[in-house]
């Protein structure tokens, strides 16, 4: 299972080192682009802004079953937020 962790301000720069350290960590992504970049660099990921981050949500796809509804939900929260 690969992971992207969506903001890493507060709790977010926590659970991006945890991901990382567990090796699932794939990208991050955050409003301020210069924090976006500073982690993504740290924990040689992708890195995503607000913008980008549409096209990469697009790409997703949950990993279990029960999962799929609130995915489906949260999905189209971000593209119509975005």
């Amino acid at each position: 299972m690969k992971v992207a962790q969506i903001g890493t301000g507060g709790w977010g720069k926590n659970h991006t080192r945890i991901l990382s350290q567990l090796g699932v960590l794939t990208a991050v992504c955050d409003a301020d682009k210069e924090r976006s970049k500073e982690y993504s660099e740290k924990y040689s990921v992708n890195s995503y802004d607000s913008l980008t981050l549409r096209l990469f949500v697009r790409q997703l796809q949950p990993t279990h079953k029960l999962q799929i509804n609130l995915f489906k939900k949260r999905k189209m929260c971000l593209l119509k937020n975005l």
